[in-house]
């Protein structure tokens, strides 16, 4: 039997299960109650699932939950998710750090056949961000501030450096320090 308000039916419960979880999401001194919940499996899962979409604080409560209940490999899936979020909250280190603990999640789930291929993937990834990605928006950066620079040129480069905030491909990395004669 499930607890009800007077006058409530069972189908409001949700909704106000729902009302109050966003609410300790959302108030920073909660969240130890919210991760205490979790952990004794009072509420599930599927609402930091259903919340990560939107919001990176239901994300990295639900990787470091993952963690701490030995699934590495989902931890590894939703810190790959947070760091491909396109969120202008965090910018292009923040990604960077959780596609690194997503790759090291993976790598400790060594004995699970998929692993192999996951870490080989995000370590690519990290390879590109760190190696290619990071330098250019350098780069960037230095033409932006440039005063030598035509305003034209300096604006363009701001721009770009504001779109590659985001995780970028090689090819669309490639394309950038071309049209900057990089």
């Amino acid at each position: 039997q499930s607890l009800r308000l007077p006058g409530e039916d069972a189908a409001a419960l949700p909704f106000v299960q729902g009302v109050i979880l966003d609410h300790l999401l959302q108030t920073p001194h909660e969240r130890r109650t919210l991760e205490a919940l979790l952990d004794k499996a009072i509420v599930d899962v599927s609402f930091l699932r259903s919340r990560s979409e939107t919001s990176r604080l239901a994300g990295d409560l639900l990787w470091k939950h993952f963690l701490r209940h030995d699934q590495p490999l989902d931890a590894s899936r939703v810190l790959e998710q947070l760091a491909d979020r396109p969120d202008r909250d965090y910018g292009l280190e923040q990604r960077v750090h959780y596609v690194d603990l997503a790759r090291q999640a993976a790598a400790s789930a060594r004995r699970l056949p998929a692993s192999r291929a996951i870490v080989e993937r995000l370590s690519n990834k990290l390879d590109i961000a760190v190696r290619v990605q990071l330098p250019l928006m350098h780069e960037l950066q230095l033409v932006a501030s440039d005063e030598r620079v035509s305003s034209r040129w300096r604006s363009a480069a701001r721009e770009r450096r504001q779109e590659l905030q985001e995780l970028a491909g090689l090819q669309e990395l490639y394309q950038v320090a071309s049209d900057f004669s990089m």
